[in-house]
């Protein structure tokens, strides 16, 4: 018989099983040595082998001694894994998890094609799923409580007690893999599951050890997944992305926005900076980053002018230059068809011209700053156009929006310099 709510969350909290270290056991017997699924254990680094080229998917362990079957468990491992990495999703639940956990999940789940279920269609970008097949998909996933409605800012959208309409979430190259740790019987029945959480890029030489991720599961021979589960708790140490300069390339994706806005400023004022941008410099990168990125700040997409708030435009110069950063007033009226102050904010009055950032090379600096070499390219009667060389330099700002970092230096050379 189950315990009471919150049982698997003690199970979770309460027993101390060695997360690190890669065996396997069963009923408090130690199993054979190694690693279920055949991967050599890394013990004293924070990497781990190559992953086999399984690209986005968690590679099942066949061991014999695995208390569940790997293979029909790998979805739900890999949607729980990828879940894990997201930035700000570390989860926990015991018997019954909270909607946005379960619509995060369902949608992940659903993008796989894993249910085969009547009532589920695919239909130009979107999933739509009627209330059954909802129903019957979050069963197959969680033994404890009922589906809810999808929460306001999820990622499904209740139609009216029809069912739910979710996007198809893109998907990474990033591979994974969650080799069992350990597990344990617990007296009432379910079973604690214990794993490493490794991830790669097709590109690195090892994986890396993201964390761990317990699980309490219902065994059931009959379920999709070979269980259902009763709670869960991720515990994540380095997500893809934390480290900048790991993988520079990816890097200067994620940092795309600052380093568009510096760009589009360099073009545009033929200048730089070392410790301060000049007026005409900031407000132009500040203008450039809101119209291009203001989803990024709460603003909606503009298809002319668009309204900016005080506290918005400062935000945006707090992103680019720092907190310590004082806004430069008045706007320089140099900026005029550009951007005007208004009541309550400023009006942006044009886009940023459009450019191509093409990586050339990072370097980290002694004084931890991150230095990105980046081409700029723009377009001229429909045919690409070097503008010119653009060395960014980005030093720590705790909290900041852009992978704790804000722009400390610019240097562009345009095409045509001596």
């Amino acid at each position: 018989m189950r315990k009471g709510p919150g049982a698997a969350l003690a199970a979770l909290l309460t027993l101390s099983l060695p997360l690190l270290a890669l065996c396997s056991c069963q009923n408090g017997a130690p199993a054979q040595s190694g690693t279920p699924g055949g991967f050599s254990a890394p013990v004293s680094t924070p990497e781990a082998p190559l992953l086999s080229p399984s690209q986005g998917s968690v590679m099942p362990s066949p061991s014999p001694d695995s208390p569940y079957d790997a293979q029909a468990a790998k979805p739900l491992l890999n949607a729980l894994a990828e879940l894990a990495l997201k930035p700000g999703s570390p989860f926990s639940f015991s018997d019954v998890p909270d909607a946005a956990l379960a619509d995060h999940l369902l949608a992940l789940l659903l993008r796989d094609e894993v249910f085969h279920l009547p009532g589920i269609e695919y239909d130009d970008g979107q999933i739509l799923c009627a209330s059954g097949a909802a129903d019957a998909a979050y069963a197959a996933c969680f033994a404890g409580g009922t589906r809810q409605l999808p929460p306001k800012n999820g990622l499904g959208t209740a139609l009216n007690g029809r069912g739910v309409r979710y996007p198809v979430l893109s998907r990474s190259d990033l591979q994974l893999h969650m080799p069992l740790d350990s597990f344990t019987q617990l007296e009432d029945g379910s079973l604690r599951l214990d794993f490493s959480l490794l991830w790669a890029y097709p590109e690195d030489a090892q994986a890396t050890r993201g964390g761990t991720i317990a699980l309490i599961v219902l065994p059931d021979e009959h379920a999709l997944f070979s269980f259902r589960l009763l709670g869960a708790q991720s515990i994540i140490n380095l997500r893809p992305g934390d480290q900048i300069g790991s993988h520079p390339r990816r890097d200067m994706e994620l940092l795309r926005a600052p380093l568009f806005a510096v760009a589009s400023a360099c073009v545009l004022t033929r200048e730089g900076f070392e410790e301060q941008p000049s007026a005409t410099f900031a407000w132009t990168a500040a203008s450039s980053l809101l119209y291009a990125y203001g989803a990024d700040f709460g603003l909606a997409p503009a298809q002319g002018d668009l309204f900016v708030p005080e506290d918005v435009m400062a935000a945006a110069f707090s992103a680019l230059f720092g907190r310590e950063y004082e806004i430069p007033l008045p706007v320089p009226p140099r900026l005029a068809r550009r951007v005007q102050a208004v009541a309550g904010g400023y009006s942006l009055r044009s886009a940023p011209e459009a450019l191509e950032m093409q990586f050339e090379s990072y370097h980290s600096g002694m004084d931890f700053t991150d230095e990105f070499t980046v081409l700029l390219y723009g377009t001229q009667n429909g045919q690409s156009l070097f503008q010119g060389q653009l060395r960014v330099a980005l030093s720590l700002q705790e909290g900041g929006p852009y992978k704790n970092r804000r722009v400390s230096a610019a240097v562009y050379t345009p095409r045509d310099a001596n």
